[in-house]
């Protein structure tokens, strides 16, 4: 006589407890457990136990805290991209900076220092960058050093021979001293 739900039903045919999922009708949400026991009665007949439990309270509270729990989450995630924007754009910089020197360096201007300071790989490649620079200047200036001796000694042996020849011919140095 009595309409029995799918889960009460479950409960009576496997003898093992079952359960609804969150239901709502016209008093609430609800949720509902079915048991069966088995009657004293002279028929053996088994009973089942139902047993109904509002949620409207619990499921309000769940809301409030999931709410509580999203602010925090956001709130998070706005902390960790501001913090994750500023070590980015220090990156940044310190790149940009470095990708300044080498274009320098490119263009053979050899006399400005690098100046990244950091300690990860970017400042590492920065310092490779000032190693290279200041060696690239210093032989810069032994080669500069070395064409003024070689232009010196050049013109020594220009004025060496030129007083050579003067020994042999007077006409021939005044030639040599207007050439």
């Amino acid at each position: 006589l009595y309409d029995m739900v799918p889960a009460a039903k479950e409960a009576v045919k496997s003898g093992l407890p079952q359960a609804t999922g969150v239901y709502t009708d016209k008093d609430g949400t609800w949720i509902s457990a079915y048991a069966t026991k088995l009657s004293s009665g002279s028929g053996g007949h088994n009973a089942v136990v139902e047993i109904n439990y509002k949620i409207d309270t619990y499921l309000g509270r769940l809301r409030e805290e999931m709410w509580i729990i999203i602010t925090i989450c956001f709130a998070g995630f706005l902390v960790v991209a501001s913090i994750a924007y500023l070590m980015i754009s220090q990156l940044a910089k310190a790149i940009q900076s470095l990708d300044r020197a080498a274009a320098e360096l490119e263009s053979e201007k050899y006399g400005t220092p690098i100046s990244v300071r950091s300690d990860d790989e970017v400042g590492r490649l920065a310092q490779t960058f000032e190693k290279l620079r200041l060696s690239i200047k210093l032989k810069i200036e032994e080669l500069r050093l070395s064409l003024t001796r070689e232009k010196r000694a050049h013109m020594d042996s220009v004025i060496a021979l030129t007083n050579a020849i003067e020994e042999r011919d007077h006409y021939t140095k005044e030639h040599l001293n207007r050439v």
